[in-house]
């Protein structure tokens, strides 16, 4: 009963997915564009090919296509997968995982086209270009100012981009972007994750002598709250760590990040923007749907 209740949700979900994503390709129609974000009059808002979310949309469209196995999904997909080609080169971003494995990534796994196969491959290089043998780790942004100030930041985030270095690893043999995904990953244990399992955002470092120089947030409400975007980006990242690795450590890193981000999930699981937000915590008070530590 339980498990026809669930199977009839998820198919009205994809049904209604499918409605929007096709709506979606026929408001924006160029691939040199992707949908981002809807202003107040329910417009897309669009980002360029060297936006961090650009490979989600050419995604959405790949997993439609394994859901209803219709050409024109496939076409739709591949259209918008084509216009991230240059991205494969693209230095100055980390968020190249974000962008070539959800578009290419997706694409290849679903048609293994061998064209798809080698961007990806290049992708994977062109991100290992920014991992620093002092941090021992990824660096993430190259836009903060002063950089003297901020000469290395490290963000949450980047967890999510070792998916690539692994597959790269195990498809290509060359052991080097397992490594470098092993070290972030071990980097991230070490100087992100908090007592209780929370996470700090960005992870301030010298490129020049690897010296752990300040933790904050940029997107969170404050350097020590739990910002649970971040929260989540980590969740997904060591549990991709454990599946490549078979690593124990990673899955009850994974474990512990998930417990502390379900005991503060609202009841309608939707979750808060941060954890730590005076207005969030006054409202698990009131609801007692968490204790407040």
């Amino acid at each position: 009963m339980v498990m026809t209740k669930l199977s009839s949700l998820l198919d009205e979900a994809l049904q209604f997915a499918s409605i929007q994503l096709e709506s979606t390709v026929k408001t924006i129609r160029t691939n040199s564009q992707y949908p981002r974000r809807t202003d107040k009059e329910k417009n897309w808002e669009t980002t360029p090919s060297n936006g961090w979310t650009s490979g989600f949309f050419p995604g959405c469209l790949w997993y439609m296509y394994q859901f209803k196995n219709q050409d024109k999904w496939r076409q739709w997909a591949q259209k918008w997968t084509d216009g991230l080609i240059d991205e494969q080169y693209n230095i100055v971003t980390h968020d190249i995982g974000f962008m070539m494995n959800c578009s290419y990534g997706n694409g290849y796994r679903l048609t293994r086209n061998p064209e798809y196969r080698q961007i990806l491959l290049q992708s994977a290089e062109t991100l290992t270009g920014r991992f620093n043998k002092k941090t021992r780790s990824l660096k993430s942004w190259d836009w903060m100012t002063p950089v003297e100030k901020y000469p290395f930041p490290v963000i949450i985030d980047n967890m999510m981009n070792l998916e690539l270095l692994f597959w790269a690893s195990k498809t290509s043999g060359d052991l080097k972007y397992h490594d470098i995904a092993v070290t972030h990953a071990n980097t991230t244990i070490r100087n992100h994750i908090r007592d209780d399992y929370s996470t700090w955002h960005v992870v301030q470092y010298d490129p020049e002598t690897g010296e752990l120089l300040n933790k904050h947030t940029m997107q969170g409400y404050s350097n020590d709250s739990a910002w649970s975007r971040g929260q989540a980006w980590a969740i997904y990242g060591f549990t991709v760590a454990y599946r490549e690795t078979g690593d124990a450590r990673y899955l009850d890193t994974a474990c512990r990040l998930a417990d502390y981000y379900i005991g503060r999930l609202p009841d309608d699981f939707v979750p808060y923007w941060d954890f730590d937000d005076p207005e969030v915590r006054a409202r698990i008070r009131a609801t007692g749907t968490v204790p407040i530590l």
